[in-house]
């Protein structure tokens, strides 16, 4: 399997700052998206860090490790990130509080893989043309929803629709859920912040999958376009991850 993946990001068109992050590295079949929060470029700060966190700890090219032990690996380092950005945040009083999403995919590059995520960052997955959300969002009001407390329509207005019960930093729970999931050829995967989430409706999601399927810079591109049409209200970051057959 032939994996081909792009990534984007955009400030929008309400932020002064772009405080998301993204890391590519083809060679692991690995892909990671960060939503910093926290003022005085905390948020970037803390993306950036949990990054780079996860690259310095990939191994050198070599042969391809056993895909328990790789993920075990990636899984450990997401726990150091989590533990270099509050070490960042106690250095420096206008780093208090910050943190970050995070959400990655991981391929075995065969017919496995995992997605990791703390935070409400997504990964949606399209295949034989219906869009599946891989993803449930480390959020009060998903929360809420999940014990029947609050309706879709309460949710979408809530006051805590942004509060987030997991991040990496900010002091609070960062443990990350894994989710192991089959690949197969054709299939298309996106993970992406809230900017593109939280601007846009499922369904103008998949249909942008869709048309543009076999082409990830063209998703990324449209993504971002749509949700900056529809307010840009936050910062937009998109990775899009086609698995081609050989």
């Amino acid at each position: 399997m032939r994996i081909h993946g792009f990534a984007l990001s955009d400030i929008g068109r309400v932020r002064q700052e772009n405080q998301d992050s993204s890391g590519l590295f083809p060679e692991h079949n690995l892909f990671v998206v960060a939503d910093g929060m926290g003022g005085h470029k905390g948020g970037k700060q803390a993306s950036e860090t949990a990054v780079a966190t996860i690259q310095q700890s990939l191994p050198p090219p070599g042969p391809t490790a056993e895909f328990d032990a790789a993920l075990a690996r990636f899984v450990d380092a997401v726990g150091r990130a989590n533990q270099r950005i509050l070490e960042r945040a106690a250095s420096d009083a206008a780093l208090e509080r910050m943190g970050t999403t995070l959400v990655a995919l991981l391929l075995d590059g065969q017919s496995g893989g995992a997605v990791v995520h703390v935070g409400d960052s997504r990964a949606y997955r399209l295949r034989g043309g219906e869009l599946e959300l891989l993803t449930s969002d480390h959020t009060i009001v998903n929360d809420l929803l999940r014990d029947h407390e609050i309706s879709e329509a309460e949710a979408k207005a809530h006051p805590y629709r942004h509060v987030l019960t997991r991040a990496l930093g900010a002091g609070g729970d960062a443990t990350a859920d894994v989710r192991r999931i089959t690949v197969e050829a054709e299939d298309v995967y996106v993970l992406c912040s809230d900017g593109i989430s939280g601007m846009l409706a499922a369904e103008e999601i998949c249909a942008i999958l869709v048309t543009h399927a076999a082409d990830p810079q063209a998703v990324c591109r449209q993504l971002i376009e749509a949700a900056n049409r529809a307010g840009g209200k936050d910062n937009a970051t998109v990775i899009a991850v086609r698995c081609a057959p050989d």
